[in-house]
C-alpha cells in the first residue's frame, strides 16, 4: 500500500477486496485502432514530447538568423509654420542601416547544428514514445476483451472443481476414494479459485491502463 499512499498522500490500513463478480464490460469504442487515437491525443508524454520538438525546430530557425544581416529602419516627420510670411514646412527624415553581425568564433555555427541535433533527438523520443503508447494501449485493449473470456472460462473452472471436490467426498465417505484424492480435489479449487481472483485483479488493472 506504500505506493497507494505514494499517490494519494493517505495512509490506509486495509483495503477492499474485489466483489466476487466482477461487471464484465466491453470497451467502447470496439476497435483498438479508436483507443489508440484516442491515447495519442490526450497523453501528456507525447503532448510534452511535440512541443518539445516544436521548440527545438523555432530554436533551429532562431539560430540560423543570428548569422543573417539585420536591416533597421527610423523614420520622422514634422510640419508646421514660421515666423516669416506664415509660410508651412514640412520636414520628413528616413534613415537605413544593414548590420552584419561578426562571426563570434563559429559559435553561430556550432549552436545551429546543436539545435539540429536537439530537434533530432526530440523527434526520435517523440517517436519512441509513440510507438509505447501504441504498443501499452494495444496490450491494455486485448487484456479487457480477453480478459473477459478468461473470467468467464475460470469462473466455469472453479463450479466444476467445487462439483469435483463434492463428488470425490461422497465417493471417499462410501470408502472408494482415498483422502489423498479429497486433497487433490481441495488443492485443484484452490488453485481455479486463485486463477479466477487473478484474472478478475488483471481484467480491472487493463481496464485502468486503457
Amino acid at each position: 500500500m506504500g505506493n497507494l499512499t505514494a499517490i494519494t498522500g493517505k495512509q490506509y490500513k486495509s483495503l477492499y477486496s474485489l466483489k466476487k463478480t466482477v461487471p464484465l464490460v466491453v470497451p467502447k469504442p470496439a476497435k483498438k485502432s479508436e483507443w489508440i487515437t484516442i491515447a495519442n491525443k490526450q497523453n501528456y508524454l507525447i503532448q510534452a514530447d511535440l512541443n518539445s520538438m516544436l521548440a527545438s525546430k523555432q530554436n533551429i530557425a532562431v539560430a540560423r538568423y543570428a548569422k543573417m544581416p539585420t536591416v533597421n529602419a527610423t523614420g520622422s516627420y514634422a510640419n508646421g509654420s514660421t515666423d516669416i510670411n506664415d509660410a508651412d514646412t514640412e520636414y520628413a527624415q528616413l534613415e537605413l542601416s544593414l548590420d552584419f553581425p561578426v562571426l563570434r568564433g563559429g559559435y553561430d555555427i556550432v549552436n545551429a547544428q546543436k539545435m539540429r541535433y536537439q530537434y533530432l533527438s526530440a523527434s526520435d523520443q517523440l517517436m519512441l514514445d509513440h510507438r509505447s503508447v501504441v504498443n501499452d494501449t494495444g496490450q491494455a485493449y486485448l487484456g479487457v476483451t480477453s480478459g473477459i473470456s478468461q473470467i468467464k472460462a475460470s469462473q466455469q473452472s472453479v463450479k466444476s472443481a467445487n462439483e469435483q471436490l463434492k463428488a470425490t467426498q461422497a465417493e471417499y465417505d462410501a470408502g472408494t476414494r482415498t483422502m489423498t484424492d479429497v486433497l487433490d480435489s481441495i488443492t485443484n479449487l484452490t488453485s481455479t479459485k486463485q486463477k479466477y481472483a487473478d484474472n478478475r485483479y488483471d481484467y480491472i488493472e487493463s481496464i485502468f491502463n486503457l
